[in-house]
Order: structure tokens, then C-alpha cells, then sequence
């Protein structure tokens, strides 16, 4: 087995370096004010003010958090919406209570959109929060529930904020709660290490995708949440970015690029990023490198560490 991993690295490694080159990438963190398990003594705040160092640390400024406002519930959670946006960072909206489009009508996934947006004004102001993130990445698990509710946006101003760079992020989060409670230093290193691993092996993926579809490099928009992980290897997954020449990027920037106006028009009842949705649209197949890249995220080791 560790023959097999370690030959998928050196293969994903030898991909990357066909597919390198330098890229445009817009950043977007999910679920604020809270996600995942707090470690021991952590509060959100703490984990905002840690994340919203790095992106001070490295010169980036404007990052939409994509909020629920059913989480706002305590002096905590609200300094951290107030953090974000004193430090030039924006927000916008990801539903109320981080809806699941495919077990809820779609007036009620419209109804709860609607429900976010109070926050959303107290907070932002006067700035422009109508940038939208489908929960899960589901957009629609039947052609009603897409179309409707991408009229709903698209009559209220909102842009789609799509994600074209993701490495399930997510997954390292509450593994790294555990692990920190338990005193696990060798699991923790684990847990750094693949995720780091994984952030960068996101990029050649995404490229060979983007090369497949448009034969060129799309502006990429990179799905984070702020989990206590994620702040804490955020310099770290930064400044390996701008080693392998990644250029960050403003979300309305991203958004410029011709190819986030297509509508795949993707049924699923599972999340799928853009270039996969338009991927599958196409009854194309997935290139090796992203294959391998699926292959090695450590989701398994993940759910079953420090337990």
C-alpha cells in the first residue's frame, strides 16, 4: 500500500510539472462565523484573527466569506463578521442555515437566501454582498429547483461565486480538533502535512481539467472554510502557492472569465465543482491526474484518526 501511495505522488509530481505554470486564483472561504470543531481554548474569533493574519501576512485583501447567519448567535460569532470586514475582507451569502437544495423545496431554499441578508447588510453596509455560494455545491437535483433558483439570483443582482479549485478542505477540520485534545503530535504532523499535500495537488488537477474543457487556464476560485486547521496552514498553503507562481486574484475578477457565464445545466443530488459540472455536461472523462489527485485524499485515515 505504501509502495502504491508513494508511486501516486511521484506520478502526481510528474504531472504537476507538465502542467505548472503560473495562474490566477481567487480566494473564498465558506461557512463564517463558525465551522467545524473548536480545539481545546480556541475560540472563532481566535480562528479569524489567525486567518485574517495570513492574508494580511501575504498582502490579500477583499476575500468573500460566504455566511449563515443562523450561526451568528454570541459576541464570539458576531466579532468575527466584524473582524472580516474591519480587516478588508468581504462577505457573502451562502444561506441562512446552509440549506441542502436537494431535501428542500425551492421556495423555501429562495425563502432562506432572503433570510440572510439582513447580516449581510449590517455587516457589509454599503458594500456588495450579492455574491452567492451554493451550500454542498448543490445547485439542483431536479431542472425546476436549478432553473428556478438561478432566476431568483440572477433577478436580485447576485453572482454565482462557483468553485474551481477545491481539495475538500473541509475534511482535515474536525480531525484536527480531535487529534489537538488528545495530545496526538505524530496524527497532528499527519494532519498538516496531507493537507498541505493536498492543497497542492489541487492545482494541477484543476489545471488538466480547465486544459480539457477550455485548452487553456481558466481564473480559478479556491473553496476554504474557516476551520481551525485551515487558519492554521493558511501561510503556509499561501506562500507554497506563490512558489509555484499563483497570482491572487479579487472573486469579481475570477468571475470575469468568459467561461463561468456557461450554465452546465447539471442535474445531481450531489455537489460538484464547476469544471466537473461541465465536464460531466459534456460526457467527458476525467483526465489521470485528477483521478490520482481523487485517489489521495486520505478522507479514510482522516475519519478514522485520533478517535
Amino acid at each position: 500500500m505504501k509502495i502504491i501511495l508513494k508511486f501516486k505522488r511521484l506520478l502526481l509530481l510528474i504531472i504537476f510539472i507538465k502542467y505548472a505554470s503560473a495562474i490566477e486564483v481567487a480566494i473564498t472561504v465558506d461557512d463564517l462565523p463558525s465551522h467545524g470543531d473548536l480545539p481545546n481554548d480556541i475560540s472563532r474569533t481566535k480562528i479569524a484573527i489567525t486567518m485574517l493574519a495570513a492574508f494580511k501576512k501575504h498582502d490579500i485583501s477583499g476575500v468573500y466569506g460566504f455566511i449563515n447567519g443562523y450561526n451568528v448567535t454570541d459576541q464570539d460569532t458576531k466579532n468575527v463578521l466584524k473582524l472580516w470586514v474591519d480587516s478588508g475582507q468581504l462577505l457573502g451569502n451562502h444561506t441562512y442555515s446552509h440549506m441542502n437544495i436537494t431535501a428542500n423545496a425551492q421556495d423555501q431554499y429562495i425563502t432562506n437566501i432572503t433570510q440572510n441578508e439582513p447580516i449581510l447588510r449590517q455587516f457589509m453596509v454599503d458594500k456588495n454582498y450579492k455574491y452567492f455560494r451554493y451550500p454542498y455545491l448543490r445547485e439542483g437535483n431536479t431542472k425546476d429547483k436549478r432553473d428556478a433558483i438561478r432566476k431568483f439570483l440572477f433577478d436580485n443582482n447576485y453572482k454565482i461565486a462557483e468553485v474551481t479549485l477545491d481539495f475538500w478542505d473541509y475534511e482535515w477540520n474536525n480531525p484536527y480538533a480531535k487529534c489537538i485534545y488528545k495530545k496526538d503530535k505524530k496524527s497532528i504532523n499527519f494532519i498538516k502535512k496531507s493537507y498541505l499535500d493536498s492543497g497542492i495537488a489541487a492545482i494541477p488537477a484543476a489545471q488538466a481539467l480547465s486544459q480539457l474543457l477550455f485548452r487553456r487556464d481558466i481564473k480559478y476560485i479556491l473553496l476554504l472554510h474557516i476551520g481551525a486547521l485551515d487558519a492554521q496552514m493558511l501561510d503556509q498553503l499561501l506562500t507554497q502557492y506563490k512558489k509555484l507562481g499563483v497570482k491572487f486574484i479579487s472573486l469579481p475578477d475570477a468571475l470575469s472569465d468568459k467561461a463561468y457565464n456557461i450554465n452546465s445545466g447539471t442535474i445531481r443530488d450531489t455537489g460538484y465543482t464547476f469544471l466537473n459540472e461541465i465536464r460531466v455536461s459534456r460526457k467527458l472523462h476525467n483526465p489521470d491526474i485528477v483521478k490520482i489527485f481523487y485517489d489521495s485524499i486520505p478522507e479514510n485515515k482522516l475519519a478514522a484518526i485520533c478517535k
